[in-house]
């Protein structure tokens, strides 16, 4: 499957949202499966 560069682009950043909000314990695990979930149904 190959993924249009908006939905890459979109995703990344959430990923660096994700990992910031995990790292400094304001986020749970859902903003991880949020990411993981968006990849998986390939919105734009």
């Amino acid at each position: 499957m190959q993924f249009p560069e908006a939905v890459l682009k979109r995703n990344m950043l959430e990923l660096i949202d994700a990992d910031y909000y995990l790292k400094t314990g304001q986020a749970g695990e859902e903003v991880l499966e949020h990411v993981v979930i968006d990849l998986c149904c390939g919105k734009d």
